[in-house]
């Protein structure tokens, strides 16, 4: 999958909301639906829902993005009648590390160093691509090289990493992936897939992403973990 991806009170906690989006580059609402299938596409077991707002700005420090936790209804069945993620806020910046604040707006953890790179703004990390429709192209360029033919009508890439492949297609109107599979030994251990759409001021921002994996690669046979995520804007609008 690594390929795959070359990627407090009501009342407070309602005022910096609005006061942090009013500067930012980029909000969604963002769900997270996770299950198991079989080799028939068949749901052998659900995972609960992850709700969340994720607001990615610029700051003088470079851009933060925070992840806000939203309630979710407790799964049935299973777990506490509360969510006990709600309203848990983490904050990710490449000045100040990871730093988690309680519902209360406490800080409660901070690690200076983040566990991974901190993108350097909203279109590196993925969720935001640039206006310019030559830059997207040069990102893919950059990234992969030139194409190795089409797929589908779509731009095929390569991209290799020891034994493992990542097969790359490209919506050639807008530059952007579409699909990525990676495959090790002829077996292929992973598929996303992407969609988009395109908000008012011209950037154009990931609709969704459907991530499939082989819980044993080694097996043809065995379950797979299927996670499907949207994006829906809330600042910036949409066309």
């Amino acid at each position: 999958m690594a390929l795959a991806l070359a990627a407090v009170s009501a009342g407070t906690a309602h005022a910096e909301q609005a006061a942090a989006e009013a500067h930012a580059d980029y909000a969604a609402e963002v769900v997270v639906e996770r299950a198991t299938v079989d080799r028939d596409n068949k749901v052998v077991e659900r995972m609960p829902t992850v709700r969340y707002r994720l607001t990615q700005r610029m700051a003088a420090s470079g851009l933060q993005t925070e992840v806000r936790f939203r309630g979710t209804p407790p799964f049935p069945g299973r777990g506490p009648l509360q969510d006990p993620s709600a309203g848990f806020r983490v904050v990710m910046s490449e000045a100040e590390g990871i730093q988690v604040f309680g519902p209360d707006g406490q800080r409660i953890a901070q690690n200076a160093t983040p566990a991974g790179p901190v993108p350097a703004s909203p279109h590196e990390s993925g969720l935001v691509a640039p206006r310019s429709l030559a830059e997207r192209r040069a990102a893919l360029a950059s990234a992969f090289g030139r194409s190795v033919g089409r797929v589908r009508n779509r731009q095929r890439f390569l991209r290799r990493a020891g034994e493992e492949v990542a097969e790359v297609l490209v919506d050639p109107a807008l530059s952007l992936p579409v699909e990525v599979n990676s495959v090790r030994g002829g077996k292929l251990l992973s598929r996303s897939i992407f969609t988009y759409r395109t908000l008012s001021d011209g950037r154009v921002m990931r609709a969704s992403q459907r991530d499939e994996a082989a819980i044993d690669p080694d097996d043809t046979n065995s379950l797979r973990s299927v996670t499907l995520t949207t994006y829906q804007p809330v600042a910036g609008g949409e066309q």
